[in-house]
């Protein structure tokens, strides 16, 4: 194999006296020898060349083996293939991806030595090899940054930095973080309603962006129903129980890209959408009453009692705060909407017993309830009364249920 070290003579002439013909300062890499009458190159690996442009003399002297070593530069490898070599030359191609390419070296420039006949890769900008019985395959598990299931045909190419870098810092993508929207409702707040009472809500919706882009537009929405844009004051009112629930609702455009950890954008970014809120609930109910007094109780009575908005499909806790033995207590829940019949009450492990039974012969504290209208609803509906059946003093919290 000959070596790719060479050491080139240089022949430069300096005087030329009258009466003709040269003298030349022999340099060996630029250092001067002693001036001679004659110089004789010998030897299989001399080559000498004038080189007019430079004004001067070139002998290029091979290493052993005969042949001589020069450095050829060329574009592609159709360049390379186009010269005509002798053993143990060198050509750099720059650019190894013109086609038609080498399959050894498939980034930026390569390096190649002539022999016995052939061109032999001994250097490229690829600086990783392969062994191509893996190329097919893809990585067991993960390593830093590169993952199990890459195919190693897509490492092929990569200089050592470059998969260092994936191992050791690996690409973390921005985490974008979704848009939200919400609604609040105040004048009142959400919740239970007495059944024929009108509200008029303050509405709004507030859309939070995040990493998704700027709003394009809002609406409230009722059931479903759009009322226009944020914020909104419906008057609304129902006089039987009815559930009334209000969304907001955003149309926005798509996000602008982040940078990853390696400074390149994180795709996909966030996409233009539309998103909504959770419902918020106004109920409109039938409330329950109670109170203390005397037999009988009308349904100016229970109006006149404790109004309690509260479901009355629950376990009822009372505080009669009764503290005269001659008090009688009652309760009303209306007909349809609540547990009623009620079954039994509950103050303490020692003062508890049942509800039920005809009135005048049950012993219980409560008999069978009596139904009492009331007008101040339309339609005018029916509720349950519950009387105590004899006078009773309770200043601890009943539950019914």
């Amino acid at each position: 194999m000959s070596s790719i070290n060479e050491k080139k003579y240089i022949i430069k002439e300096v005087v030329i006296p009258a009466g003709g013909g040269s003298k030349h300062v022999i340099q060996e890499n630029a250092v001067n020898f002693p001036s001679r009458s004659f110089l004789n190159f010998r030897g299989s690996g001399v080559n000498v060349l004038d080189d007019i442009s430079n004004n001067a003399t070139v002998i290029e002297i091979g290493s052993g083996g005969g042949g001589s070593t020069s450095v050829a530069i060329v574009a592609d490898i159709n360049s390379r293939d186009a010269l005509v070599p002798s053993e143990g030359n060198l050509v750099f191609v720059e650019d190894i991806t013109i086609p038609p390419g080498d399959p050894l070296a498939d980034v930026g420039w390569a390096f190649y030595i002539y022999e016995n006949g052939a061109y032999r890769l001994f250097s490229s900008q690829q600086t990783v090899t392969f062994d191509n019985t893996l190329i097919d395959t893809a990585t067991t598990v993960e390593v830093g940054g590169i993952n199990a299931g890459v195919e190693m045909i897509t490492l092929r190419g990569q200089n050592h930095s470059s998969i260092l870098t994936q191992i050791l810092f690996p690409v973390v993508p921005f985490p974008y973080v979704q848009p939200t929207q919400t609604i609040s409702g105040v004048n009142p707040i959400p919740g239970l309603i007495k059944a024929g009472e009108i509200i008029t809500p303050l509405l709004t919706g507030v859309f939070t962006k995040f990493n998704a882009g700027v709003s394009i537009s809002d609406t409230i929405k009722s059931g479903g129903t759009p009322l226009g844009p944020s914020p909104q004051s419906p008057t609304v009112s129902f006089n039987t129980p009815t559930l009334q629930l209000y969304t907001a609702e955003t149309t926005y455009a798509a996000g602008d890209p982040i940078d990853d950890s390696h400074g390149n954008p994180t795709l996909p970014v966030i996409p233009a959408g539309i998103i909504a809120s959770s419902s918020i609930i106004y109920e409109w109910i039938y409330p329950y009453y109670w109170g203390i007094g005397a037999k009988p109780v009308t349904g100016t009575d229970l109006t006149n009692g404790n109004e309690v908005i509260a479901k009355s499909n629950v376990a009822l806790n009372i505080d009669f705060n009764s503290n005269n033995v001659n008090d009688f207590i009652w309760f009303a829940v209306p007909q349809g909407v609540s547990i009623s019949p009620f079954t039994t009450w509950f103050v303490s492990a020692l003062n508890n017993g049942n509800i039920g039974g005809v009135s005048g012969i049950t012993t219980n504290l409560f008999p069978d309830a009596t139904p009492i209208q009331i007008t101040d609803f339309t339609p005018t509906i029916t509720y349950d009364v519950y009387i105590s059946e004899y006078e009773t003093e309770v200043i601890s919290t009943m539950t019914l249920s």
